[in-house]
């Protein structure tokens, strides 16, 4: 098993460990009894995986007597709303929990952003862990901390720097995940290699094509031994950001590369687009900028684009949205220094990164 510790030097209470191991979820229990992180635990999922994990996950904590309880929403980018926050908070007062007990997130990025907001305001903050069942989430959303909700078409406009107690990975969630999801995964795996290591750009290069195993009706079966390794090193890498900048206010600002473009995309296309997805445009939207500029050369661009393409992503905008519908949406992003100002993060070069 990976034992990955997020340290805060300057607030050591907020320090976690982030624990990687296929079937780690069968452990649990011995670790919420081993750290007490609350009295009593509410689940908060989506419907669809209440249905295929979280019903199990209330079981399994109920037969180690653990009080378990649990809330689950409609699933999708549109269940980070003020409304559902309401929903939860009011579930919450009527089944007595106060800031003695602790939420399980059990899900993807929206249900981590949403229970993390809910224990960020609920009775001024309670604690909660993240069980995160996506790539997506195990690799980028569930560490860090940063929770948010959406604004009409803003997204993640309101939100709270909220740090779990714990995250458990358990990459055997993945294996109900089918290949689309593993590949909206999988961009935010390549936005660390390209802005961060150039070794691990260049082992996603080798090793991406490996995670699909080539015998029929195995698209639901993958390669845990290279899905681990990458699970791991990008958490690995999002933790050295995190630990220096913790409330994004400097370093953690090139964990947003490719995102500028990819949250006024996911916007504009009322999140039908997803969020990977519209990262992955946004990387060659930034990276075609860069070349323009004589910032980034054309080799590393069309290597990036490359390896996109290759994982079975987009690399170009859909005909229905322009890059003119883009800007208005990009001058509200909440990363912009000053009003009506883009900011972008950029590379110089794979593996090496520019913050204005």
């Amino acid at each position: 098993m990976s034992k990955i510790k997020l340290k805060f030097k300057k607030r050591t209470n907020e320090s976690y460990i982030i624990y990687c191991e296929p079937n780690i979820v069968n452990s649990i229990p011995k670790y919420l009894h081993k750290h007490k992180f609350g009295k009593r635990y509410c689940v908060i999922t989506d419907n669809k995986i209440q249905k295929i994990h979280g019903n199990n996950l209330q079981k399994l904590l109920k037969q180690n007597n653990i009080s378990a309880e649990i809330i689950s929403v409609a699933p999708g980018e549109d269940a980070k709303s003020l409304e559902n926050i309401k929903k939860i908070c009011e579930k919450l007062i009527k089944l007595g929990f106060n800031r003695n007990d602790c939420i399980i997130a059990l899900g993807g990025g929206v249900i981590g952003d949403l229970a993390g907001f809910v224990a960020a305001i609920f009775m001024r903050g309670l604690a909660y862990i993240q069980i995160p069942t996506s790539l997506l989430a195990m690799v980028d959303s569930s560490v860090g901390g940063k929770t948010g909700i959406n604004l009409e078409e803003l997204k993640n406009i309101l939100g709270a720097f909220k740090q779990p107690k714990a995250v458990f990975i358990d990459s055997l969630f993945l294996d109900t995940m089918p290949k689309a999801e593993i590949q909206n995964g999988l961009a935010e795996c390549i936005k660390y290699g390209a802005s961060l290591d150039k070794r691990f750009f260049k082992y996603l290069e080798k090793n991406i094509p490996l995670i699909y195993k080539p015998e029929k009706d195995s698209e639901y079966n993958y390669n845990q031994k290279v899905l681990n390794k990458i699970i791991e090193i990008s958490i690995r890498l999002k933790s050295r950001v995190v630990q220096i900048d913790n409330k994004e206010t400097g370093l953690r600002r090139v964990l947003n590369y490719g995102h500028t473009f990819g949250h006024a995309i996911e916007a504009a296309s009322k999140h039908k687009i997803p969020h990977g997805h519209a990262i992955s445009i946004g990387m060659c939207l930034i990276n075609e900028k860069l070349v323009r500029d004589k910032i980034l050369k054309n080799k590393d661009a069309q290597r990036i684009k490359q390896l996109l393409d290759n994982t079975g992503l987009p690399t170009s905008l859909p005909d229905n949205i322009k890059k003119s519908d883009l800007l208005t949406l990009m001058k509200s992003d909440k990363k912009n220094k000053n009003r009506g100002q883009i900011n972008f993060v950029k590379i110089k070069k794979i593996g090496d990164f520019i913050l204005e």
